[in-house]
């Protein structure tokens, strides 16, 4: 966008939606929305995304699940369970673009100008060494999503279920629910 560009939006931006908290920590909080009325929809998933991580960084302290933890239950109560993510997570789908030039401008490499409609499931969350961001399957998108809106783990299985065929639900449920206790997304059971 360039720097130039950059200002005459955020001017355009605060003048559209001025701040009305006393704390600029807020003040980038309706940017993605403001964007995607601009008709900027790569520009809105780029802030959405940087608003998701800024709110990972943010989010509450909480200890993480380990695989560790999971092995003393009985596998009789596994349909039952329900599984509480980490404070930080953040499930988006954004761009691949806006994902690529987040990533490129962390890594302090240089921005590709393409153009392109595909859309990535991604995980923000807020581990070790802070926030973050991973591209990661539909699957586990979908099981994520599942579990965050306090479904049991069974019922995440079944609307897993929707995204692929039944009979490869079990293994892909296992495969995911070990990447998200590897990677610190999980902070509880119920």
């Amino acid at each position: 966008m360039g720097e130039a560009a950059f200002g005459r939006e955020m001017a355009a931006y605060l003048k559209a939606c001025p701040s009305t908290s006393p704390s600029l920590r807020h003040i980038g909080e309706r940017l993605p929305d403001y964007l995607s009325r601009q008709n900027e929809p790569q520009l809105a998933d780029l802030a959405r995304l940087e608003w998701a991580v800024l709110n990972a960084f943010d989010a509450a302290d909480a200890c993480v699940l380990t695989v560790d933890d999971m092995a003393h239950i009985p596998a009789e109560a596994w349909q039952d369970l329900h599984f509480e993510p980490h404070p930080s997570v953040r499930l988006l789908q954004v761009s691949d673009c806006a994902s690529e030039a987040w990533h490129a401008h962390r890594r302090k490499q240089p921005l590709h100008d393409r153009q392109s409609d595909t859309v990535s499931p991604l995980r923000v969350w807020r581990n070790h060494e802070g926030p973050a961001v991973k591209t990661h399957s539909i699957e586990c998108h979908t099981l994520l999503g599942a579990l965050s809106d306090g479904l049991s783990f069974a019922q995440g299985c079944e609307r897993l279920a929707t995204v692929m065929p039944p009979d490869e639900v079990a293994q892909t449920a296992t495969h995911c629910l070990l990447e998200l206790l590897h990677s610190g997304c999980l902070a509880r059971i119920t």
